[in-house]
């Protein structure tokens, strides 16, 4: 399932049940409204409550919201400190195809999340702060954490460091990252107090060697690349500044 091809929302609170088939487009194109709040449902009966929806709206990602995260509902999601941006609410959300689930961060919380496409949550504790996952092909992730960078599988308890490109920065940790077509993880670094401008671009090649790319951010964000490849786009949040990079035919920045 994917979500781009249309999606399932659904306002679950005490007393009422609200689902709405969302399409491709955008368009509420299906809707059905009860009275299976979260208190009719019992512990074990979340995941069946969950098939009623699908079989009802289609065979579709789930995407829950009201009641059914706090402590008297199925899975108990964290309240997040406001005023709050979208990057606060989900961090770094990674599809993972093989797995068919959705996984996300919470920094300072130290978890990892996962979403599979049965509705079902599952969390693992992180022994580091980690800003971003990245999937790997021989499975598990390469991911920016505060101490360096990182092969992580949350299902084994693996957080092995494999690059520590800033240990004479202590202030300094890992944050947003991504992967290019040539495989190769781009990630930059920032100042945890967001003051001073140490923050540094960085390429991990597939043999896990790390090149330092630009440099003087206090806080990275948003690795992206063109559909043709030839541009990266990477932000400064703290400076309110988007850089484009030009990519010459090797996939390296241009002078």
């Amino acid at each position: 399932m994917r979500w781009v091809d249309g999606y399932i929302a659904a306002d679950w609170g005490t007393t009422n049940r609200r689902a709405y088939l969302i399409d491709s487009s955008g368009q509420c194109v299906d809707e059905f409204e009860d009275g299976k709040g979260v208190l009719s449902v019992e512990a074990a009966g979340f995941p069946a409550a969950v098939a009623e929806i699908r079989e009802r709206l289609g065979d579709k990602p789930l995407l829950l919201a009201g009641m059914v995260g706090s402590n008297r509902g199925w899975k108990e999601a964290p309240y997040v400190p406001c005023p709050a941006g979208i990057d606060d609410l989900a961090r770094s959300l990674v599809w993972v195809a093989r797995e068919a689930a959705l996984y996300w961060l919470d920094i300072k919380g130290l978890k990892i999340f996962r979403l599979n496409d049965d509705g079902q949550i599952d969390a693992w504790p992180t022994p580091l702060r980690v800003g971003s996952l990245a999937p790997r092909k021989s499975g598990g992730f390469i991911g920016g954490t505060e101490d360096g960078i990182a092969i992580i599988d949350p299902i084994s308890d693996r957080y092995e460091l494999v690059a520590k490109p800033e240990e004479d920065l202590p202030d300094n940790r890992f944050n947003d990252g991504k992967v290019d077509r040539r495989g190769r993880f781009w990630a930059g670094t920032m100042d945890d107090t967001e003051k001073d401008s140490t923050g540094m671009l960085y390429c991990v090649e597939q043999d896990l060697g790390v090149a330092a790319i630009d440099g003087g951010y206090k806080v990275t964000n948003g690795p992206a690349f063109s559909p043709s490849g030839d541009i990266m786009y990477h932000n400064d949040s703290a400076r309110q500044v988007t850089y484009a990079f030009d990519m010459d035919s090797s996939g390296k920045p241009g002078e």
